[in-house]
């Protein structure tokens, strides 16, 4: 090899299982994600599917079923900080057992292992930027602030769909939005609080990324997805990037693709 030059990273696979995976965050302290049929946070494990390394204090005992949906996590310093969830419940699918028009979603914060804000609906998405936390209040289509110190939501702005996805590029919020869906937590007939905010309104949910300016609060941008789309889960800035692309494993394209040299330097 090249003097100056660095080995190339080491790839592997892990094959979970069906822990219902969430929010995958890699950072230099390891690949953590959210199971929502173990109700924890996992990080994963050479040897075993993956490693739990934090459930909600209110879960009895780690066992298979989702109780609460967990559903989402940020990081802080490269380690699990927050996390969102439908409900504190400890029975198996108990979230699902309550009204959906019940405000019981909740942050919590993991290093203090307790509840920071309650009275959300179905949130998710909680991340930080600059200091601050930031949360999809979903079953209300908002976008908003929590306040680190009092636990305080405010809503910062109304998009028309289940808000879910969060990602920055300096003084913005990009934030992705669904559809409902014809079965699941959020229907196009039942009875949220995005749905009443809809009907009154008398606007159509959109699958959109809308572009928020953090200073105003005002959405700058959208980019509505048509076609056979009608969900975002997540959103992702890639700085720098002209045509990133995604290429599924049992593609041709995998094996021809080329990494520069530049990248291991």
């Amino acid at each position: 090899m090249a003097s100056g030059l660095a080995a190339p990273a080491q790839y592997s696979a892990t094959t979970t299982g069906m822990i219902n995976l969430h929010d995958v965050r890699a950072s230099d302290e390891g690949v953590f994600f959210i199971s929502c049929n173990f109700n924890c946070i996992g990080k994963l494990h050479p040897k075993w599917s993956f490693e739990p390394v934090w459930k909600p204090p209110f879960i009895s005992k780690f066992e298979y079923g989702d109780k609460c949906h967990l559903n989402c996590l940020a990081l802080e310093n490269g380690k699990p900080k927050y996390v969102t969830a439908f409900a504190e419940t400890d029975r198996l699918r108990g979230w699902r057992e309550l009204p959906k028009s019940e405000a019981s979603g909740i942050v919590m914060d993991v290093t203090e292992n307790e509840v920071i804000c309650r009275g959300l609906h179905m949130p998710h998405s909680p991340q930080l930027h600059q200091g601050e936390l930031y949360v999809a209040n979903s079953g209300c289509g908002e976008f908003g602030h929590i306040d680190r110190k009092t636990g305080q939501y405010t809503p910062i702005c109304f998009i028309p769909g289940f808000t879910r996805g969060i990602s920055f590029w300096r003084n913005f919020a990009f934030v992705g939005s669904s559809k409902p869906r014809e079965t699941g937590v959020f229907e196009g007939n039942d009875d949220t609080p995005l749905n009443d905010i809809l009907s009154r309104k008398k606007i159509e949910p959109e699958c959109q990324i809308s572009i928020i300016d953090l200073r105003s609060g005002k959405i700058k941008h959208s980019l509505t997805i048509d076609g056979i789309a009608s969900e975002i889960y997540d959103v992702c800035i890639i700085p720098a990037a002209q045509r990133p692309f995604v290429t599924d494993v049992e593609s041709d394209n995998i094996n021809a693709i080329f990494r520069p040299s530049h990248l291991y330097v």
